[in-house]
């Protein structure tokens, strides 16, 4: 390990975190750093069954968070984020290129013996401030679902049930319990969610504002509502983008609206909206296709960039 400043800067910011907010506490637990050097970091991680989704995998939101923040850690040592693993796993980032003020970070996640890829993370990052926020140089609109009524159908009242259930712990883990908690569906048909949400403090990054793995959570758990209300199941997320144009503080309130927009096969797309409630700002915008999982259909790669 190089005997850096900087790099032990970032190594005992990244230590203090999983030890620090509730949420990176959990999603960080047991993570192990093996080697380190300037602009590439690599871990040994161990997924606890906290950070499970409802089918016992590792949840997208989770694995968001880690990655993160990871990246993070990268950006003191060269202003990109670092590599890392996963089941056990294998985590490595790597600071890719540099734009101004942007650097470009990779993360893979593979498994520890086998290799196998998990996920790959692709993260721009922007010095503003002070303080490193994530960006992503693309957007999409959406369209608007105001005045759509609530449609009384049996799927959709399963669908809704069920992202009520994740929220209350009832189905879930503490993960998403933790980042749903006191999430309201205000309008509902099918093929599209709306909920309002006040982000809980336990939801919280180091600064103050709405951690960006809390908000993957909620996204990938809202995203997959919309299409169990078209489909009839949950399916499994295959590509993961999310573009940040804001931030969120603790207590604020927002609004997530989630569209499913294509099909093809056992492909289903969906956009996730969310803006921060009463003048509609974009905070972030989320994109994913998501795959039946009824004939034992698993992901070949989760590909977040945040």
């Amino acid at each position: 390990m190089e005997e850096n400043g900087s790099l032990q800067k970032s190594l005992k910011w990244l230590k203090g975190l999983s030890k620090g907010h509730e949420l990176e506490a959990l999603t960080l637990e047991g993570l192990l750093i093996v080697d380190a050097q300037k602009g590439s970091i690599r871990y040994n991680f161990v997924v606890s069954s906290r950070v499970s989704d409802p089918d016992g995998n590792w949840h997208v939101g989770a694995m968001a968070t880690l990655i993160d923040d990871l990246g993070f850690t990268q950006l003191p040592t060269m202003s990109n984020p670092p590599l890392i693993s996963i089941s056990q796993v294998e985590i490595e980032a790597k600071v890719i290129a540099e734009k101004g003020k942007l650097s470009l970070v990779v993360v893979e996640i593979r498994r520890k013996r086998k290799g196998g890829l998990i996920a790959l993370g692709k993260q721009w990052m922007a010095t503003t401030k002070g303080s490193i926020n994530a960006v992503q140089l693309k957007s999409q609109h959406i369209l608007d679902a105001e005045g759509l009524k609530m449609e009384e159908d049996a799927i959709l009242q399963k669908s809704l049930k069920w992202l009520r259930d994740l929220s209350k712990g009832n189905i879930s883990h503490e993960l998403e319990a933790l980042t749903l908690e006191g999430l309201q569906i205000v309008h509902a048909q099918k093929g599209s969610i709306r909920c309002n949400f006040v982000v809980p403090t336990r939801a919280s990054d180091p600064d103050g504002n709405w951690h960006v793995g809390a908000m993957a959570t909620l996204i990938d758990d809202v995203a997959a509502t919309a299409i169990y209300s078209v489909v009839d199941h949950v399916k499994l997320s295959l590509d993961f983008s999310i573009s940040f144009y804001s931030t969120a503080k603790i207590q604020e309130e927002v609004e997530i609206e989630a569209k499913v927009i294509g099909e093809k096969g056992s492909l289903t797309q969906v956009v996730v909206e969310v803006t921060r409630k009463g003048n509609r700002e974009l905070i972030a915008l989320g994109k994913q296709w998501m795959a039946s999982d009824k004939k034992g259909m698993k992901p070949s790669q989760v590909s977040s960039k945040l």
